[in-house]
């Protein structure tokens, strides 16, 4: 499963797990994909393209995934970049589209420009579900309430369902709704210590990190929370100002926790921004009858805290990153996520 973006296209099959031979449906050769697995749904609709070249309206065949079915069913799907309604700046890349048979209406956010510089956010999904929903009297007031979310919009078209006494079909809730999903990553560090240790005493560092990173605050572009174990080392003579002593060899342990926010969370290449802090601990040798050690009592070793802001990618499980930490420095990371799960 490669997102709801890159299935709303075209939906691929292998023949036999692990073959390069496979089968690629597009939407006008679908009828329903099932996945046994997830309980996930996916069907052919038909999808209102606003073109960023010409602001025409198109209209194209795509696959999107069903996530409750009663008397209208709920569909969704993710937009591509160059299917946005004007700048989009805004707005999440998210559409829904109430069915009724074969007929799919568009429940849209969109944007709308005032002048050159100001422009409106419009809602009209309230209104067009306040139509659908006229003969429920408790529409006006959940529709004014109603978040443009998978879980927003399902618990409305559910009430609305319960309210008419029909039996709802159920689907499983997709991946990044409250539930959420964790992955864990390991990476490689580089770090510049001069920050720490006082400039032209220190070397370039370097280290490793393990990580483990929750997604589970919203199912598309959405702040994250990431906490890590990072170990990081570097080279350096030094001679303390207060004691007259040389340091050598900085060694440092600690737990970074970051908020990261993805731009987008579809397709290969993901860019996000960081910000986050650490607490930590610093140990460093001294030198000792010329000899450099670490010695519990005469040693460097402190505790200490930092905060970081940073620009990173995800390319599929590629990790890349750049974080200014305003104790160390710049810290350079390239790692690999190794593991998901529910």
């Amino acid at each position: 499963m490669d997102g709801r973006q890159t299935i709303s296209k075209r939906i691929r099959f292998r023949i036999v797990p692990n073959s390069a031979e496979e089968v690629t449906y597009s939407p006008r050769q679908l009828v329903e994909a099932r996945f046994e697995s997830s309980g996930r749904v996916f069907r052919p609709i038909i999808h209102q393209v606003f073109s960023v070249d010409n602001d025409q309206k198109e209209e194209v065949p795509r696959i999107a995934e069903v996530l409750i079915e009663g008397p209208y069913t709920l569909y969704v799907l993710d937009r591509f970049p160059d299917e946005y309604y004007k700048t989009n700046s805004r707005l999440t890349n998210t559409t829904y589209y109430l069915g009724t048979g074969e007929d799919f209406h568009p429940l849209l956010v969109e944007e709308r420009w005032v002048s050159a510089n100001e422009f409106n956010i419009v809602e009209s999904f309230r209104g067009a579900l306040n139509f659908y929903f006229q003969d429920w009297p408790s529409a006006i007031s959940k529709v004014a309430k109603v978040k443009y979310s998978d879980t927003g919009l399902k618990e409305l078209f559910r009430s609305y369902f319960q309210f008419k006494g029909i039996l709802v079909k159920e689907m499983q809730d997709t991946p990044g709704e409250s539930e959420g999903k964790t992955s864990y990553a390991a990476r490689l560090l580089l770090s510049d210590f001069s920050q720490f240790v006082g400039g032209e005493y220190a070397k370039i560092g370097g280290g490793a990190g393990v990580y483990w990173q929750n997604d589970g605050f919203a199912s598309t572009n959405s702040i994250s929370v990431e906490v890590g174990l990072e170990f990081l080392t570097t080279g350096y003579d030094a001679v303390s100002s207060l004691s007259g002593i040389t340091y050598k060899n900085a060694k440092l342990y600690r737990i970074p926790v970051s908020g990261v926010f993805y731009f987008t969370r579809q397709g290969l290449v993901r860019p996000r921004a960081i910000i986050g802090g650490s607490l930590g601990i610093l140990q460093s040798d001294i030198n000792v009858n010329g000899a450099f050690v670490f010695d519990p009592v005469r040693s460097e070793s402190r505790v200490y805290t930092t905060i970081a802001l940073g620009l990173g990618v995800d390319i599929k499980n590629l990790i890349l990153e750049v974080k200014y930490d305003n104790a160390v420095g710049f810290i350079l990371g390239a790692g690999y996520r190794f593991g998901t799960g529910e």
